[in-house]
């Protein structure tokens, strides 16, 4: 009885010094206060830190699949159908549990060799560790291995350590530039036909009517599922040059935004949004453009990419944010998400702020503006449908990568 006592006591520490920040991850002197206890529990403390280590060693030899401390054991059913995964032919509906016996059977192949066998389908004996490494390159079409950083020139390192990376954040390596493929169009009032902006290799505005001399200059930025032409940005361009004389840039990155699941492309986020500071800075450099002329509106995912563009542009002027994505950025640190300090005004529309999971909200429930506006209590809309919440049933952020993307999802 005592020794359950004193096992039930460490799994509460554990636990405890889980429920740090977002990402649920053990802080760094977590280690040193398991010690405390483990001295008074010698036996226990010799059989967890083997445990500890032959996890480390598998995850090594696996590619280095999860940044775990591999302490914790994980129970949890998963399940994913054929629907769910494109190139899916079977049913896996599997209670998994991770202990250092189903980790020795971890076969000692490479990620690479596992997917090409598996063609993207989870084995039905996987565990928790094998199945969240298969699933990060069933998702990601650059099959980057581990949690390394990834560097592109001109746009930086995208690092997936804390706070890119987390529990709340199960997110795999943002695609290559060339596969998210941003594009950048051009419209003014004298110009009201499509100019496209050359970004690569060298950005070219020749031949446009832009004028840094306009009292603003606009960006307007789509998010998930979505592209350049959907017909809520041309309206707001409209909309926008009637009232002001501006150069207004829609931005295009429907190929990153159209991808299998939403994970992979709030990951390419990062992407759009280097893209977007690369070029801004060249507008500031070439053209002197004042940043507080600046005004970038986003829709959910796109939210977020204005959030980017603003903590890379120091003194940019506003964002307006439409309903930014609740998932993978809902009480996670301002480094991740949008946030009043990414420019001089931020001002903030939420229109589905219920909880992701269960109740399908897609939204942001913090305020994080300066101004948040909360339009009929920001929970549902008139004219809009609560989603099928009992057909979906989420259970966590990791759901999101076996529900695909259509054209009902409320990004």
């Amino acid at each position: 009885m005592l020794f359950k006592f004193q096992l039930l006591a460490i799994g509460i520490l554990i636990f405890l010094n889980t429920l740090y920040n977002c990402n649920g991850q053990s802080p760094d002197n977590t280690v040193n206060k398991i010690t405390v206890v483990e001295n008074s529990v010698t036996s226990i403390k010799n059989s967890t830190t083997l445990i500890v280590h032959n996890v480390k060693d598998v995850c090594e030899k696996i590619g280095n699949c999860v940044k775990q401390s591999g302490i914790k054991v994980v129970n949890k059913t998963v399940t994913i159908t054929k629907e769910s995964l494109q190139n899916g032919a079977t049913v896996v509906n599997k209670t998994i549990t991770t202990t250092k016996e189903t980790l020795k059977r971890i076969p000692l192949k490479s990620i690479e060799e596992i997917i090409k066998k598996a063609k993207c389908i989870i084995p039905k004996n996987a565990d928790n560790i094998l199945r969240a490494a298969l699933l990060q390159q069933c998702i990601s079409p650059s099959l980057g291995f581990g949690n390394e950083s990834r560097c592109f020139n001109e746009l930086g390192c995208f690092s997936m350590e804390y706070p890119w990376s987390s529990n709340l954040r199960p997110f795999p390596q943002p695609m290559k530039p060339e596969e998210v493929e941003v594009k950048i169009y051009l419209y003014t009032r004298k110009q009201n036909f499509r100019y496209t902006v050359q970004l690569w290799p060298n950005i070219l505005l020749e031949g446009s009517d832009f004028d840094p001399k306009r009292p603003f200059t606009v960006f307007i930025v789509h998010g998930f599922n979505s592209d350049g032409e959907n017909q809520w940005m041309s309206g707001l361009r409209d909309a926008y040059l009637k009232q002001r004389d501006a150069n207004i840039f829609l931005i295009d990155w429907g190929k990153g935004s159209r991808q299998f699941n939403y994970l992979q492309v709030a990951s390419n986020t990062r992407i759009v949004g280097a893209e977007l500071i690369r070029f801004g800075k060249y507008l500031i450099g070439h053209y002197q453009l004042d940043p507080l002329k600046i005004h970038v509106m986003g829709h959910s995912l796109g939210a977020h990419i204005s959030s980017y563009f603003g903590k890379g542009i120091p003194g940019l002027g506003r964002i307006t944010a439409f309903d930014p994505a609740q998932p993978g950025f809902e009480g996670c640190p301002r480094e991740v998400r949008l946030d009043k300090s990414d420019a001089h005004f931020v001002d903030v529309i939420h229109t589905s702020c219920r909880p992701t999971v269960p109740f399908l909200g897609f939204g942001l429930i913090t305020p994080v503006g300066h101004v948040d506006i909360y339009m009929n209590g920001g929970f549902i809309q008139p004219g809009c449908t609560l989603p099928p919440i009992n057909e979906v049933q989420l259970t966590s952020i990791s759901d999101l990568a076996a529900i695909p993307a259509d054209g009902n999802h409320l990004f």
